[in-house]
């Protein structure tokens, strides 16, 4: 019977661990979202019951759509993400090949490696290609978004 070291170990312990921490995140971006879509009924509700404007009209999505980040700057944001994390995973596999002179572990360490690469570089070039199609919208509405009367 082969007894398991303590390096493997540790680093299936890692594994795991990895693996629930972004089950809980999944989990609890997912509760988070609806907890958001539940406060959003109930003030929609809550308007339609005081006679007074939806809060989330056409006009008012779209200013807000215009104020938050573009497209290509999300994708330029999350290639970071997803290359820099991936250029710290294959760099931790790397070091602990080196110190067990595990030449199999050396080749995951290189396919995470290349792999973090392709991503990045496919968001690099779709991040381009949407920042080279956006257009400049200017003001989505001239309208007030108060009555100056009503005060």
């Amino acid at each position: 019977m082969t007894s398991i070291s303590a390096g493997h170990l540790a680093g299936l312990l890692a594994i795991v661990g990895s693996m629930l921490v972004g089950l809980v995140a999944v989990i609890g971006g997912l509760l988070h979202a609806r907890r958001g879509r539940l406060f959003a009924h109930e003030e929609r509700m809550k308007a339609l019951d005081l006679g007074r404007e939806l809060p989330e009209d056409a006009a008012r999505v779209r200013v807000e759509a215009g104020e938050g980040k573009s497209m290509a700057a999300r994708c330029f944001e999350t290639t970071g993400w997803v290359a820099g994390c991936g250029f710290l995973f294959a760099m931790g596999s790397g070091s602990s090949s080196v110190a067990d002179k595990d030449h199999s572990t050396q080749a995951v360490a290189v396919a995470i490696a290349v792999s973090a690469g392709v991503v990045g570089v496919a968001g690099l070039i779709c991040g381009t290609v949407l920042a080279a199609r956006a257009t400049d919208a200017g003001p989505a509405s001239i309208k007030p978004r108060f009555d100056p009367d009503g005060l």
